[in-house]
């Protein structure tokens, strides 16, 4: 691969976050993230229900007993799973490997950061001191290691896929 085709693969994963934080910051972006953050909440507090926790939901606050929480955008992952996009989508593989890529990474980055938002309302709720260590150090780390991890899955499956066949003599 020549220099140029580098330089511009690496222009597309710096751009697209940046892209992703000026819709972020636009009313439509701003709307956007509100109804991403009040989903999020109400999913994760029918999860909740689900282990018997009594839970009063308002928009995107989450109070359960003495425990207050706000579902904001940012724990949405979506910064993880735009970077892993942009990841995939720079990486020489066929166009329908790479959409297939990002539709499953995103799907399993969404999925685990579900778990991580139920999990740390639950350790709020039953462990309030170990909340921040848990969001900020465990699940952080977490997310971009699973996302990383995901990545070289992909990679892996992709080139191996397009190497070619190994002759029988």
């Amino acid at each position: 691969m020549a220099w140029h085709q580098i330089a511009i693969r690496v222009a597309i994963v710096a751009a697209i976050p940046l892209l992703w934080l000026i819709v972020a910051s636009t009313p439509a972006g701003i709307a956007g993230a509100a109804a991403v953050s009040t989903a999020l909440a109400r999913a994760a507090s029918y999860a909740l229900a689900l282990f018997g926790i009594p839970v009063f939901l308002d928009s995107a606050n989450i109070i359960a007993g003495d425990f207050h929480a706000v579902i904001v955008l940012e724990c949405s992952a979506l910064d993880i799973i735009t970077l892993f996009a942009a990841a995939v989508l720079v990486y020489p593989a066929p166009l329908a490997s790479r959409l297939r890529g990002v539709l499953l990474g995103a799907l399993a980055l969404a999925a685990l950061n579900y778990i991580r938002v139920v999990t740390l309302l639950l350790i709020g709720i039953h462990y309030p001191r170990y909340m921040d260590f848990a969001h900020d150090v465990i699940w952080q780390a977490a997310l971009i290691i699973a996302a990383i991890g995901i990545w070289l899955l992909w990679q892996k499956r992709v080139s191996s896929s397009a190497a070619p066949p190994k002759s029988m003599a």
